[in-house]
């Protein structure tokens, strides 16, 4: 929003950008999808205005495009699962491994529907399942490479 209190496509622009960095880092640099969706949000916003909605079910549907096939993240849910499953992981090392492993564990998310509507599926379990058993095993075949900030190296 403008100092007036007034939507832009700027104001659509810095909401996507620290959507991305927040639960899509690995798309920070997407200066294209992040132009075009602030852009089509911005349209969507001043058309539903235009057809007397109220601001409320313009910016829900602005929202609805900024948005559309970004809800789930695959970075978010192995985040969640290294801190829920490995404490002893710091928290500044949770967001570089989370990203390293979206790589490895492609094969398990190959297998599933990730789109918007996973969150409310039952399958949703099964992924959650399925990634924990897989980082175990990645884990006890290759272990975590942690090393906790201020400690000494092992000689």
């Amino acid at each position: 929003m403008t100092g007036s209190g007034e939507i832009t496509a700027d104001y659509y622009r810095r909401r996507l950008e620290e959507f991305l960095a927040e639960r899509h880092p690995q798309l920070t640099g997407a200066r294209e999808l992040v132009a075009t969706r602030s852009n089509r949000a911005y349209a969507v916003y001043r058309t539903t205005l235009a057809q007397g909605f109220s601001p409320l079910k313009a910016t829900a549907r602005a929202d609805a495009v900024l948005y559309e096939g970004l809800i789930f993240s695959r970075y978010d849910l192995l985040r969640d699962i290294l801190a829920t499953d490995y404490p002893q992981i710091p928290e500044y090392q949770l967001r570089p491994l989370a990203l390293q492993l979206c790589d490895i564990c492609a094969p398990v998310f190959g297998s599933f529907n990730l789109d918007d509507g996973i969150l409310q599926r039952r399958e949703y379990g099964t992924l959650v399942a399925r990634l924990r058993e897989f980082l175990q095993e990645y884990v006890s075949q290759h272990g975590l490479f942690v090393r906790l900030r201020g400690r000494p190296r092992n000689p």
